[in-house]
């Protein structure tokens, strides 16, 4: 009896025990669900706002694109329109619609000009009676007068224009883009003190060499006018120094200074006695144009000037702009590109 009735007893421990792990295993059954359940439920909602995020970033990529696309279909419209102009007003073939649209996308590649620019340029050469070859070679000449319009120069200079500037590309680090950049800096400055086409491309192909940039050279350029034409108080003291070296009046130096009332062979010159003191150039420039200007004086007075090569150049070398492109043509790859 005794040991039937610690059978008993053992037993029911034992379902005892059993029930609390059972109970136990349920409990964390449970809150392992309803961690689950918390995951899933976030996990969703994270699902959701990444949806919806990709969802409105391929919108707005899908608007993007299509906003291109219009774009490039509007400008390549507008330029298809303008060379339509083109054909009706000067009568060209087939042959010849393509020769110009080439030479319109030509320019508008190298130039600050657009392609659809160029081609309304080429609508108003068509309307003064040109054909296609005159168009194609009177169109780069008309664009170099637009870029130098701060010169007040008359539609018969085009030709003038179009020497100087491809000499200047042929015998300094300019290019058709640099020398447009530098000519938006410097071309204003220039042409308010009445400096000519010629000394002002000169003096801006001298910078481009010393800086590599044409804004830059642009800039400096214009730095170095203002500068002297409103000179502060140490430069005022530079140039009674170089008055008394000169044995002249301040007046007289201040005179000669004034790009407003000189000229850059001028300034030149008379900055010679100082040309290798750096210090006394800073004060009459900005620290950004002494170190350029310095370069320039003393290449000025060393046996072979470029500045006055490069004037005596554009002097005496008419018709540069129509040699050279005729050189250009006359290859295989020329007269295929036109």
């Amino acid at each position: 009896i005794r040991l039937r009735n610690e059978l008993k007893r053992r037993e029911k421990e034992a379902d005892k025990k059993q029930e609390q792990e059972e109970r136990k295993n349920l409990a964390t059954r449970k809150r392992r669900f309803k961690a689950f359940y918390r995951d899933l439920a976030s996990a969703r909602r994270g699902l959701a706002v990444a949806g919806a995020s990709i969802f409105a970033g391929f919108t707005a990529l899908s608007y993007g694109v299509t906003r291109a696309f219009q774009v490039v279909a509007q400008t390549g419209a507008n330029l298809e329109q303008q060379i339509t102009n083109v054909s009706a007003v000067a009568n060209l073939s087939s042959r010849e619609i393509e020769r110009i649209t080439d030479r319109a996308r030509e320019l508008g590649a190298s130039t600050a000009y657009t392609a659809t620019e160029v081609a309304e340029g080429m609508v108003d050469l068509a309307r003064a009676g040109l054909k296609a070859d005159k168009i194609i070679a009177a169109i780069g000449p008309t664009l170099y007068l637009a870029g130098a319009a701060q010169f007040n120069l008359e539609a018969r200079d085009a030709q003038m224009v179009a020497d100087t500037f491809t000499l200047a590309m042929q015998n300094s680090l300019l290019n058709i883009g640099s020398l447009d950049s530098s000519m938006r800096y410097a071309g204003a400055s220039a042409g308010a003190f009445g400096w000519n086409i010629g000394e002002t491309t000169a003096a801006v192909a001298l910078f481009m060499d010393q800086t590599g940039l044409g804004s830059t050279a642009g800039t400096q350029f214009r730095h170095v006018l203002l500068s002297l034409a409103g000179p502060t108080r140490a430069a005022k003291d530079v140039m009674k120094e170089l008055a008394e070296q000169q044995n002249v009046s301040y007046e007289v130096i201040r005179k000669k200074l004034n790009p407003a009332t000189s000229d850059f062979k001028t300034i030149l010159e008379t900055l010679k006695p100082i040309m290798k003191d750096h210090d006394k150039i800073l004060k009459l420039v900005n620290k950004r144009s002494s170190g350029s200007l310095q370069k320039i004086l003393k290449d000025y007075h060393s046996e072979r000037s470029k500045f006055e090569s490069l004037v005596e150049l554009f002097k005496n070398q008419a018709g540069a702009a129509e040699q050279t492109y005729e050189k250009q043509m006359n290859t295989v790859v020329g007269k295929t590109k036109i």
